[in-house]
């Protein structure tokens, strides 16, 4: 999209937007209001002077799936709590956090820290979730969460570092629909 053709008609429903093209303002000005479901924003350097993400979630009430992958963002609009609709959110290599947006289904590659853990518990509808950068103090917070997760069919973990332990062994009853599950690191014991 180039700045001079930055409008779209009612029946635009997934936008993709290479931000090294166009202006990020611009951009917010002429989606106003649209009925988009899916937002993808790759190689966005700077935040629009408007909040991004209180702007979408204002405006967006029918978004099903946002990307914001390597967003300058530090933290997550707490309008984005009100998206309700929203069941994909890619916050890969933000800073943001994810309360308040108990519908989310699919969570893939987060980095983890205390508040991260913390907010997992609230998430009981996740299908997929991947957690990068987890350290062994995190463990029993990240089984407890999972415990949880009754609908979760996709469970991919990483440790933070080659010798780190994933400390998993805390599960009691694991999801009962999970298919495929991925660890990255070293088991020091395995779940009973």
């Amino acid at each position: 999209m180039e700045e001079e053709n930055s409008s779209f008609n009612d029946t635009t429903r997934r936008l993709s937007m290479h931000m090294h093209y166009c202006s990020m303002d611009k951009v917010m000005e002429s989606i106003i209001k649209s009925p988009v479901h899916a937002i993808f924003l790759f190689q966005m350097g700077e935040l629009p002077k408007k909040p991004l993400l209180g702007t979408l979630a204002a405006n967006f009430k029918l978004l099903k799936t946002l990307d914001l992958q390597d967003a300058p963002l530090d933290q997550l609009h707490e309008e984005v709590g009100n998206l309700f609709l929203l069941r994909y959110l890619s916050i890969r290599n933000t800073k943001g956090g994810i309360g308040g947006l108990e519908e989310l289904q699919s969570l893939w590659f987060v980095e983890t820290n205390d508040g991260l853990i913390k907010e997992l518990e609230k998430l009981r509808q996740l299908r997929k979730l991947g957690i990068t950068k987890l350290e062994r103090e995190h463990g029993r917070a990240l089984c407890a969460a999972i415990e949880k997760m009754i609908y979760l069919k996709h469970l991919s973990v990483w440790a933070s570092g080659a010798d780190e332990i994933l400390d998993l062994q805390y599960i009691s009853s694991p999801p009962q629909y999970l298919p495929c599950l991925e660890l990255v690191g070293h088991l020091e014991k395995l779940p009973e």
